[in-house]
């Protein structure tokens, strides 16, 4: 079964004439490849122009197998902290209530989560 063609945030504004235009809100659901793609916006100019992001993780045992979970959670500390380091703060976070914490090998937390992140300075 083939992949869905996927593009670069870059990629898609220069298509589209936006290269410059700012962004107030993007939203990204990458349904598991979030970690990977926070790493490529944050070692390039991508998040230029943009002033929240939305973005939603799934670290469960559905998508993160066990012997991956360290180093998901190091991925994701490493991605907040380059956002920081861009300026971002982070206003919000909602775990999925509806998922709660049964992906997490223990119950004890909550493994799909959204955050909100917003520049500084922008209101």
């Amino acid at each position: 079964m083939a992949l869905a063609e996927s593009k670069t945030l870059g990629e898609i504004r220069r298509h589209f004439g936006e290269s410059e235009t700012p962004i107030s809100y993007l939203a990204v659901d990458g349904v598991g490849s979030e970690l990977k793609t926070l790493a490529d916006w944050t070692s390039s100019s991508a998040l230029s122009g943009v002033n929240q992001i939305g973005l939603s993780f799934y670290t469960g045992i559905a998508q993160v197998p066990p012997e991956r979970h360290v180093d998901t959670l190091r991925q994701l500390i490493e991605g907040l902290q380059a956002m920081y380091r861009k300026g971002f703060r982070l206003t919000a976070y909602n775990p999925d209530l509806c998922a709660g914490k049964a992906l997490d090998l223990e119950s004890k937390f909550y493994t799909n989560f959204d955050v909100l992140l917003m520049r500084s300075g922008y209101t």
